[in-house]
């Protein structure tokens, strides 16, 4: 006698995520800031609430550029004292209005679609990460700039602790609520991530990290683009903060 097998049809659960506000800075981006806007509102699509550019007074006028596109869901927030990319992002994260903030350079917009996974941790986890330091990630950019990050971080996971793989990272997603309560000073440039991921730690926020490939720039010039002496007078930088909240 034959038996009838009844299968199950497996459903996949629909992930609904909550509002997004994502906050750009910028200064000098004219030639990619609008194509970083298109790349996010494609990538979040529905789940975007916003974009916020936070210009710190560009004189190639990205601010203008933006203004005058005039997108429905991007506002500009032109900065003329208090600069720097910390402040930036500081002044950016206090004007948000979604539920869950995710924060990029304009110059790595690119990397847009993987705002959406990140947000998509944020159910079990309360900080997620884009890391090049977990399995799947990776470091494209030239070799001095990919090794100073990967000695930077090793040197945070040796006084801060190896739970968190990229401390260089500057790609995230938190909610609101627990971003604006990590205690974190807005001075200098990107070491500020240094010290927000690992101020979150001590305060028992769950973190987690999902792996990217970072590529070298298509458009515009980073700040420390061919440029090592540059790169590793930042980089000096990375290793007094870290030295600074290790004591």
């Amino acid at each position: 006698m034959a038996l009838a097998l009844e299968v199950a049809e497996v459903v996949q659960p629909v992930v609904v995520l909550p509002p997004i506000s994502v906050v750009l800075p910028s200064y000098n981006e004219s030639l990619s800031v609008a194509g970083a806007l298109l790349s996010v509102e494609k990538s979040l699509g529905d789940q975007l609430l916003e974009i916020l550019v936070v210009d710190d007074d560009s004189p190639d006028l990205t601010w203008k550029i933006v203004e005058d596109m005039r997108h429905p869901r991007c506002r500009v927030l032109r900065r003329t004292d208090d600069r720097g990319l910390a402040a930036a992002y500081a002044a950016g994260f206090a004007q948000t209005k979604g539920e869950v903030v995710a924060w990029l350079d304009v110059d790595l917009a690119e990397y847009a679609e993987i705002v959406t996974r990140l947000a998509a941790c944020l159910d079990h986890y309360d900080l997620a990460i884009a890391s090049r330091y977990v399995a799947g990630g990776g470091d494209n950019r030239t070799r001095a700039r990919a090794l100073i990050s990967r000695v930077l971080n090793a040197f945070a996971r040796l006084l801060l602790g190896a739970a968190v793989r990229d401390y260089t990272s500057g790609i995230a997603a938190a909610r609101r609520d627990v971003l604006l309560s990590i205690p974190w000073k807005p001075h200098g440039h990107g070491e500020y991530f240094v010290e927000l991921v690992h101020r979150a730690r001590q305060m028992g926020f769950r973190v987690v990290e999902i792996p990217f490939v970072l590529e070298p720039r298509k458009l515009g010039t980073s700040k420390t683009d061919g440029n090592v002496a540059t790169f590793l007078r930042l980089g000096i930088q990375y290793v007094f903060k870290i030295i600074k909240l290790a004591l």
